[in-house]
């Protein structure tokens, strides 16, 4: 379960049946972006499970970072997922998962956002930071024929130190900004950005796009579903119980469009 079935990727060589014209409409979209590192890992399988199983009934499309370890598990609720690997052939941190039901998969890749990167000693994490990618794919509504471009990221932290942690967190930042400009109307991408959207470097990307977000780490919201604004959000941006299970708390944003 969850594996990828070759009959549903549609690309240029499958034409899918597609809804007609009178069952098309305009989809309401859950999405849930979470930071669930493995040190948090307070209540064993059990209690990972039980999150997973709660956000997945929660949301369409899952989000997840540094969240590696969970990708068997995240298989064996029955959903489909991508973790691409890195240049050298580690599997990403990143997670991209999605209902199975309610979404056909047309494409899937990652696009480099930094390649690896070392940061001052007293940054946050670690002091060399591996390549990131932007993990995507590009998926069709089952219900509506829509396709959405749906992505996952996680961006640096400790910018505010300057140095090299600020400059990397520009590159990731000018790094997505292009790649979103590549992708259709219904782009949206969920991801721990290490920053808030009122500050001054998330400019450029507010310029662009518009982001949902709630208070996930601590006093902050640095968790984002960052959009296109052809999207729009139809429910309130909310954060969601960890149990426990990471010092961040899930964000979960409704898009329509």
């Amino acid at each position: 379960p969850g594996m990828l079935d070759p009959a549903r990727l549609l690309g240029s060589t499958a034409t899918p049946p597609g809804p007609t014209t009178s069952t098309r409409s305009t989809a309401r979209v859950p999405l849930i972006t979470f930071h669930l590192p493995r040190r948090y890992d307070a209540g064993g399988t059990l209690k990972d499970t039980a999150l997973l199983s709660a956000l997945m009934a929660d949301c369409d499309v899952l989000g997840l970072q540094e969240a590696g370890w969970a990708r068997g598990l995240v298989d064996s609720l029955g959903w489909t997922v991508h973790q691409p690997t890195d240049s050298t052939g580690k599997p990403v941190g990143q997670l991209l998962a999605w209902n199975p039901a309610v979404w056909d998969t047309v494409d899937l890749g990652a696009t480099l956002l930094s390649p690896a990167t070392r940061v001052q000693r007293k940054a946050a994490g670690p002091t060399l930071h591996r390549e990131k990618l932007i993990v995507w794919a590009d998926l069709r509504r089952t219900d509506t024929g829509q396709v959405w471009n749906l992505a996952v990221v996680h961006f640096v932290p400790s910018k505010h130190m300057g140095g090299q942690t600020r400059a990397l967190w520009i590159r990731q930042r000018d790094e997505l900004l292009a790649w979103m400009g590549r992708q259709g109307p219904r782009t949206a991408v969920l991801g721990d950005f290490n920053a808030q959207p009122r500050d001054s470097l998330a400019a450029p990307l507010l310029e662009v796009a518009q982001v949902q977000a709630a208070v996930s780490h601590g006093r902050r919201r640095i968790d984002w579903v960052v959009h296109k604004p052809g999207l729009r959000p139809v429910a309130d941006t909310s954060a969601l119980s960890n149990m426990g299970q990471s010092d961040h708390r899930p964000v979960r944003a409704v898009l329509s469009g």
